[in-house]
């Protein structure tokens, strides 16, 4: 569990919105980690799984990548990479 402080943090800049929620290499179980995601999903904000098992958020996000966070964080980078 994430302290109250960090938590806050966490709410506050959720307030301001994102362009992409990722979920990464978590089983989403604590609500200060779905939260954001089912709330993205409700404002049409593009929501990304990586982790290779499902988790309670898997059914709800845009796309889901079903492998390590590692290999796909690096895919990810060198596919946007100029």
């Amino acid at each position: 569990m994430l302290p109250i402080r960090q938590v806050q943090r966490l709410q506050n800049a959720l307030v301001r919105g994102f362009d992409v929620i990722f979920s990464v290499g978590t089983t989403s179980v604590f609500p200060y980690i779905a939260q954001p995601v089912l709330q993205a999903r409700h404002q049409d904000t593009l929501t990304v799984e990586i982790n290779p098992g499902e988790t309670q958020v898997s059914r709800y996000v845009d796309m889901k990548f079903s492998s390590g966070a590692a290999t796909t964080l690096d895919d990810i980078w060198q596919h946007l990479s100029p």
